[in-house]
Parts: structure tokens; C-alpha cells; sequence
């Protein structure tokens, strides 16, 4: 183990592509989900590409502290206070926000709403005398059939 707590490799001989075959190298490719598609020459060049781009991952990763000192986890436990109360202050702030919104609809006029309009035309009511002047002017038959309409 290194000093940043990170496991060291061995230094890996660097790998001669180009006395593989094509399926080696199809092969390697495939492992490390890369492109399978082309001639030797390409299959090369995008196996020592990748290999240039994880060294580069790696060096990266040597210089990231894995482990913090002791002396950090003060501090880590002053953040962890800051986030709780952060996390409060934002959970007040979401009911706030929920409470203004509810006041605002609370306080928004209800829509009026669509009042049925009055038949356009208004039967007219009439008198006894003018009833029985229409009712002499059916026929029986036509009296029933009358009758017969209403009663559905």
C-alpha cells in the first residue's frame, strides 16, 4: 500500500499489440468494452489508446487521499453538523413556502359559476274560460291522444 492508502500495482511490462492475432485482440477489446470493428492496425491503436487512458485514471487516483487523518475527523464531523443543519433550514423553508401557497390559493376568488340560462320562451299561463274554449275545440280523439302524452 502507497502512501495515500491506495493499493500499489506492479509496473505491468508494457504489452506488444502487434504480435497478437486479430482474435487476441478482439478479445481484449470486448474485455474492456471497446469497439471489436476494424483492421490490426486500428484494434492496436485503440488498445494502447486505452491503455494511455487508464494510466491516466491511475495517476489521478494516486493523488486522491483515500483515507482521512485523524485529525480531519473533527472537521468531518463539523461538516456532517453543517449538513444536518442545513438540511433543516431547508425542510422550515419548504414548509414555509408550502404555507404561503396554500394562503395564496385560500385567499384567490373562487370562479363564478355558469348560471343555467332561462328557457327562451315561457309558457304562458291561462285562464280557466280560455282552457275549456280550448279544450271544445279537440275532438275526443284528439283529447286523448292529448291526455295520452302527458301521461308519459
Amino acid at each position: 500500500v502507497g502512501e495515500t492508502g491506495v493499493p500499489e500495482e506492479e509496473e505491468l511490462e508494457p504489452v506488444e499489440y502487434s504480435s497478437m492475432t486479430v482474435s487476441e485482440l478482439k478479445e481484449m477489446l470486448q474485455e474492456r468494452d471497446l469497439t471489436v470493428g476494424g483492421v490490426k492496425s486500428e484494434l492496436v491503436a485503440r488498445l494502447e489508446e486505452d491503455d494511455v487512458q487508464l494510466e491516466k485514471f491511475k495517476a489521478r487516483l494516486g493523488h486522491v487521499e483515500q483515507v482521512p487523518d485523524v485529525e480531519d475527523e473533527g472537521l468531518l464531523e463539523e461538516i456532517e453538523d453543517d449538513e444536518d443543519d442545513l438540511l433543516e433550514e431547508i425542510e422550515d423553508d419548504e414548509d414555509d413556502l408550502l404555507e404561503e401557497i396554500e394562503e395564496e390559493i385560500e385567499d384567490e376568488p373562487v370562479p363564478a359559476q355558469p348560471v343555467a340560462e332561462a328557457p327562451s320562451e315561457v309558457a304562458e299561463e291561462i285562464s280557466d274560460d280560455e282552457f275549456e274554449e280550448f279544450d271544445e275545440e279537440l275532438s275526443e280523439e284528439e283529447f286523448d291522444e292529448f291526455e295520452d302524452f302527458d301521461d308519459e
